[in-house]
């Protein structure tokens, strides 16, 4: 959050199910619907155009580098690795007791 705004960790962030559903197409032979397509297509183009004003708030200053492209990437890179641990923990959270699992996954983030 320190890298970037708020308004970009946020939409950055929230792009999970669009790499979610890469993850589970590529890993998993998952085949998405047509709606669910559709509307992360449409997630994809709202991210692009937020990506691309902010190009353009940096172009017209000084900066031909976007001071808060670092944390961008950070949000990105956390989008990724929900969207893995979700799709992959998907088949682990089926075989296993949730009760079971929680104290371990608390543990491991703490």
């Amino acid at each position: 959050m320190k890298d970037t705004t708020v308004l970009n960790a946020t939409v950055l962030v929230n792009t999970t199910p669009i790499f979610s559903m890469f993850i589970s197409s590529f890993l998993f032979k998952f085949k998405p619907s047509r709606l669910a397509v559709l509307g992360l297509t449409l997630s994809f183009i709202g991210v692009c155009v937020i990506a691309y004003a902010e190009t353009q708030m940096a172009n017209t200053s000084f900066d031909s580098f976007s001071p808060s492209l670092k944390g961008d990437l950070e949000a990105t890179l956390a989008a990724f690795v929900e969207a893995f641990y979700l799709t992959y923990g998907r088949k682990v959270r089926s075989q296993m007791d949730i009760l079971s699992i929680m104290l371990l996954i608390y543990l491991l983030t703490e």
